[in-house]
């Protein structure tokens, strides 16, 4: 079985050639409960890109809940399948917890070369104001395998991450996590909850996703975007 085709592995193989700067490890987190629809598919795709890696600079390891619940439990994991993106030398909290399909595999890539370079791709200004966060912030965006724009706000989440060790950017594919999705009633995607409290909606440019983080990390709860800007919801 192969997930990639052909002709997007020549072209993922090039990308990586050209942009791929420092070790990578992707480390999945599953469970061999045959319920988990596509667990064994994250294995396969796991062992893909560490292929189309040059030099072996991408590499991957797998974790099962059945024999490991303690690292499962350290990581705080929604439940399998979930991969996560990070370096050999850093503690990115990047998150997958569903398969990144569809659209979200861009995503993935992203965040594969963003990781090899380590360093995220914001504004320095941005940058500067998420490492002066002192609390953990938690960040998931449900998003669906065909929903063009939640890729953007994907990324922002996990890129916010990497800027600081204690944001955690965790993609939520509503499907595969349906309770989740239920009990924050995610009506459309992508659909943002921040620290379990703070929601708001749309994939939006990385100054009102920051002023949406900040909001929350001061306390406030659910806030709605408008046309006249930021506002609470009523």
């Amino acid at each position: 079985m192969t997930l990639i085709p052909d002709r997007e592995r020549e072209y993922i193989r090039d990308i990586f050639k050209e942009r791929l700067k420092g070790p990578v490890v992707l480390e999945a987190f599953l469970t061999e409960d045959e319920s988990c629809a596509y667990c064994n598919e994250m294995l396969v795709l796991m062992k893909e890109l560490s292929e189309l890696g040059p030099n072996g600079l991408i590499t991957y390891s797998a974790h099962y809940r059945e024999s490991e619940p303690e690292v499962f439990e350290a990581n705080r994991i929604l439940g399998p399948p979930t991969l996560r993106v990070r370096s050999p030398d850093a503690p990115y909290y990047m998150m997958f917890s569903g398969m990144p399909a569809g659209y979200e595999f861009g995503a993935l890539i992203e965040d594969i070369l963003d990781v090899s370079k380590g360093s995220p791709r914001l504004s320095p200004a941005t940058i500067e104001k998420l490492r002066a966060l002192d609390k953990d912030m938690e960040i998931w965006v449900f998003v669906t395998p065909t929903c063009p724009y939640c890729p953007r706000a994907v990324r922002m989440a996990h890129m916010f991450a990497m800027a600081n060790p204690r944001i955690r950017g965790i993609m939520v594919e509503a499907m595969e996590f349906p309770s989740l999705a239920e009990k924050y009633e995610v009506m459309s995607v992508p659909h943002i909850v921040i620290n379990d409290s703070y929601t708001f909606i749309g994939a939006l440019p990385e100054p009102m996703f920051l002023e949406h983080v900040m909001r929350a990390a001061s306390g406030e709860t659910a806030y709605e975007v408008t046309e006249e800007g930021v506002s609470p919801v009523k």
